[in-house]
C-alpha cells in the first residue's frame, strides 16, 4: 500500500492482506461492548489470514480479566505461529508471552521499544531493540498525569503485593510433582495450591 518504513533497511515480502486489530470501540446502539467488538475483530483475522498475510494486533485482551485476556492472546499467538505461519506483529503487556520464544525459537522473536524513565517523567525514544520488556510504567504514567501521591503510594503496594504474590505462587506450582501423580491427584493438588492462595473457584 505504499506505507512508509521506519528503518533504514527493509526486507518484506509481497502480502496478500494487511489484517489489523489496534484500538478500543464498542457498537452501545447494536449491545457489542468494547471486548466484544475486539474479539469479532479478532475471529476476523483467525478467518481470514493467511501465510502470506501480514498481521498488526495491539493490546489484545484488555476488556476481560487478567487470566482470560493471556490466554486468548497466547492461543491466538500460537495458532499464528503452528497453523498458519502468518507473519505478525504482536504488542502486549502480558509479559509472560515472552516464553513463546522458547517453544518457538525459529519464529517469535521477543522486541522491546525503549523508554528513559525517572522518578516522574517518562521520556519514549520509539527505538525497537532485541529481548523484551519486563518493566511496567503504569504508575509513572499516572504520575505524569497528576494522581494524588497517596493514590500513587496505594497503586505501588498493591503492584508491588501482587508482584511478589505471583512469584511465590509460580514457585510453588514449579514444586508440585505432577508428572509423577495420576490425573485426579494432580488435578486435586493443583485446586489445593488455588484454594490456599485465596484463587480457588468453584467448578
Amino acid at each position: 500500500i505504499g506505507s512508509f518504513v521506519p528503518a533504514r533497511v527493509a526486507r518484506l515480502p509481497v502480502f496478500d492482506k494487511l489484517l489489523v486489530r489496534i484500538g478500543a470501540g464498542d457498537l452501545q446502539q447494536r449491545g457489542v461492548s468494547t471486548f466484544m467488538m475486539e474479539m469479532l475483530e479478532a475471529s476476523a483475522i483467525l478467518h481470514k489470514v493467511t501465510e502470506r498475510s501480514l498481521v498488526i494486533i495491539d493490546e489484545l485482551g484488555r476488556g476481560t480479566s487478567t487470566y482470560d485476556g493471556f490466554g486468548l492472546a497466547w492461543a491466538i499467538s500460537q495458532y499464528l505461529l503452528d497453523k498458519v505461519r502468518a507473519m505478525c506483529l504482536f504488542a502486549t503487556h502480558f509479559h509472560e508471552l515472552i516464553a513463546l520464544q522458547q517453544e518457538h525459537p525459529a519464529g517469535f522473536v521477543n522486541k522491546h521499544v525503549t523508554a528513559v524513565a525517572g522518578d516522574k517523567q517518562i521520556t519514549m525514544v520509539y527505538q525497537v531493540r532485541d529481548g523484551a520488556c519486563m518493566e511496567s510504567f503504569g504508575v509513572r504514567v499516572a504520575a505524569m498525569a497528576g494522581f494524588p501521591e497517596s493514590v500513587l503510594a496505594c497503586a505501588r503496594r498493591k503492584s508491588e503485593e501482587l508482584e511478589h504474590f505471583a512469584l511465590a505462587f509460580k514457585h510453588a506450582f514449579a514444586a508440585l510433582p505432577l508428572s509423577t501423580l495420576p490425573a485426579d491427584e494432580a488435578v486435586a493438588a493443583v485446586r489445593s495450591l488455588l484454594a490456599a492462595s485465596e484463587l480457588g473457584a468453584a467448578s
